[in-house]
């Protein structure tokens, strides 16, 4: 009997599914995942929310929830909240990403509030 692998219909092996990055790209894992193909990993990382804060997300949701249904009282401050906690988490790990939409919830949220004092006081004062 012959021990020695036979080579003539060697089966593909699949380590995972990811694949190696350069420096420029390097994760704090070292690899990122098989995009489709044809697709460009930056473009997925701006319509997917990847490598970013779950309270910047979260922010930005809020306050998008905020101006479709304008239930500023109650949303606009949920989304300054998500906001600022997003911030702190951005400050505190680098790596994330998301403070775009932190900054977005807090402007849009407070013109709501302040669009939602401006209209009480004009009713209360007429």
């Amino acid at each position: 009997m012959n021990n020695e692998p036979n080579n003539q219909n060697p089966e593909p092996r699949v380590e995972s599914a990811q694949m190696p990055v350069t420096d420029h790209q390097a994760s704090p894992a070292g690899v990122v995942p098989v995009t489709p193909s044809g697709a460009d990993p930056k473009v997925l990382e701006m319509l997917l929310p990847v490598h970013r804060s779950g309270w910047a997300i979260a922010a930005g949701y809020v306050a998008l929830l905020n101006i479709l249904i304008f239930t500023s009282l109650v949303t606009a401050p949920l989304a300054i909240l998500f906001a600022i906690l997003g911030l702190r988490a951005i400050k505190k790990n680098p790596e994330l990403r998301g403070r775009g939409r932190c900054w977005f919830a807090i402007i849009f949220s407070s013109l709501f509030l302040l669009l939602w004092a401006v209209l009480s006081l004009v009713k209360v004062f007429s």
